[in-house]
């Protein structure tokens, strides 16, 4: 296999797993794609200003604030003002934005194991695995 078909059927592969494992996050947590995003985002984070937010979401900061203010419904999130400078509102999970967003990794996690499992051989699994720290160096910074 050639470098570009190689790259092309990787990134597709990849791509595709990606989608599939969110979707199925986003159906059993009633949450949208973005809002997902959104949570993972601060979860990995301890806090994000919403400028952050949509940039890395890749929607508009009028978007962001919509979809910030369902989180907000919902208790997921919470909003801070900076002391110094009020127009500046910090964002970060609340305990139960946690859990959702804890629920939802535990399930996508259990889906994949599920696929992994239920797909391959144990040889399979096997090669899978000595992959991983090559799959690690071309996502690795």
């Amino acid at each position: 296999m050639e470098n570009e078909e190689l790259v092309h059927s990787l990134r597709l592969l990849i791509s595709g797993l990606h989608k599939s494992l969110r979707k199925d996050i986003s159906e059993s947590t009633s949450l949208s794609l973005t809002e997902l995003e959104t949570i993972s985002l601060l979860y990995r984070n301890d806090h994000m200003l919403p400028t952050e937010l949509a940039n890395h979401t890749k929607v508009s900061t009028p978007s962001m604030t919509q979809i910030l203010n369902k989180l907000a419904e919902r208790k997921y999130i919470r909003r801070k003002s900076d002391p110094e400078d009020k127009r500046k509102v910090s964002i970060s999970l609340t305990s139960t934005g946690k859990k959702v967003i804890e629920n939802a990794l535990n399930n996508q996690d259990n889906e994949l194991r599920g696929r992994i499992e239920s797909r391959l051989t144990a040889g399979e699994i096997k090669t899978l695995m000595k992959v991983l720290p090559i799959l690690e160096k071309i996502n690795s910074l």
